[in-house]
């Protein structure tokens, strides 16, 4: 699965590309933890946003950039999951 984001002013789109566009739309000025999802609350800013993202990648593909693993302790892969950047359970690190 890869995440893709774009953020424009206090807002922040996330795509969990793995199959599809899976939108998560945040207000980082009300929302800094990102917690709460206002994609369907905000839906003129979520299109708006994921035209920007399409744009981005229609212009650099789908890879933008080499790909980056790194090492994630239990501590801050249940702080990743709690945010929800990983599936509760998923179980590969």
């Amino acid at each position: 699965e890869e995440l893709w984001a774009v953020i424009q002013g206090d807002h922040k789109l996330i795509d969990r590309h793995g199959g599809g566009p899976s939108y998560t739309l945040f207000d980082l000025a009300l929302d800094p933890w990102e917690t709460i999802d206002q994609s369907t609350q905000q839906p003129g800013r979520m299109q708006q946003l994921s035209a920007l993202l399409e744009a981005f990648r229609g212009q650099h593909g789908d890879s933008a950039g080499p790909e980056v693993t790194i090492e994630v302790d239990d501590a801050l892969y249940r702080h990743l999951e709690a945010l929800g950047y990983v599936d509760p359970g998923e179980g590969s690190r």
